[in-house]
């Protein structure tokens, strides 16, 4: 299943020669009104518009198979979830008993290169899970509602819609369900930052919007020639963002020039 980057994306132009400052977060959104799949699937679903309720409906379409007698039964929706804070104490845990096997090893001075401890691996997909949707469908049009009540933490990308294989030959018939999102601008209050500033005060403001009540430090990835450089203090108020940062711009590695500065701001911190 294909994954997605970014869903909120807000653009503008501040930084250090020419960085254009970028605010997206999450998964990418589907930038297509009947489906993400190549024209040989056989068949599309439309896209849907983000719902913070998390309620949507779809029209699937096939010009390939027949869709007639299909019920809710033979429709089923799905979407990744991916345990993030197992996955990374999983890598402590892993981490943790390989140093304690390690000093164990090296306090019992065995020479027996066959016996020396080696570094477990912890696999991303456990860590991975498909969740299923409520999924109900029309028989005429073959609308399909499903709800996702997780939708405004989860913000996924797009849905997976799988039909009942038993019906096709034991082919495995999935599409994919966009989710479009709406994309943000804003401008900041400078056009540009000194390579060798140690501080730089950014104003941004949302066009459209605002943001939440409470933003953190949490909530915001600097990346690009911003990326040593810290946050030392943030506010908010209304459609405007203010971040007082530290440090000065970086050229990456094996370049001579500087490139784009990014600010990346979770969804979860606009309104």
């Amino acid at each position: 299943m294909n994954k997605k980057i970014g869903i909120k994306r807000i653009t503008a132009l501040a930084l250090t020669a020419v960085m254009s400052v970028q605010i997206f977060a999450g998964c990418s959104s589907v930038d297509n009104s009947d489906n993400s799949g190549d024209n040989s699937a056989p068949i599309k679903a439309a896209s849907v518009a983000f719902s913070e309720n998390g309620d949507y409906k779809t029209t699937v379409t096939s010009s390939k198979i027949d869709l007639s007698d299909l019920t809710v039964k033979d429709v089923s929706v799905t979407y990744e979830s991916f345990d993030g804070d197992g996955y990374n104490k999983a890598l402590e845990n892993m981490e943790k008993e390989y140093e304690d096997e390690l000093n164990e090893f090296v306090e019992k001075a065995v020479t027996d290169k066959d016996n020396i401890p080696q570094l477990n691996t912890v696999n991303m997909n456990d860590y991975i899970s498909e969740k299923s949707v409520d999924v109900k469908a029309e028989k005429d049009k073959l609308e399909i509602s499903f709800a996702d009540p997780n939708a405004a933490d989860n913000l996924i990308g797009c849905y997976n819609l799988h039909l009942n294989s038993k019906k096709y030959n034991d082919a495995d018939v999935v599409t994919e369900i966009g989710v479009n999102y709406k994309d943000y601008t804003l401008t900041p209050n400078i056009k540009s930052v000194l390579s060798n500033a140690e501080e730089t005060r950014l104003t941004l403001t949302l066009n459209d919007g605002s943001f939440a009540d409470k933003v953190t430090k949490d909530d915001i990835t600097l990346s690009g020639s911003f990326e040593n450089m810290k946050i030392d203090s943030l506010s908010c108020a209304g459609k405007n963002l203010t971040m007082q940062l530290t440090g000065k711009p970086q050229k990456p590695q094996g370049l001579t020039t500087y490139v784009d500065g990014c600010v990346t701001v979770r969804p979860q911190a606009l309104k």
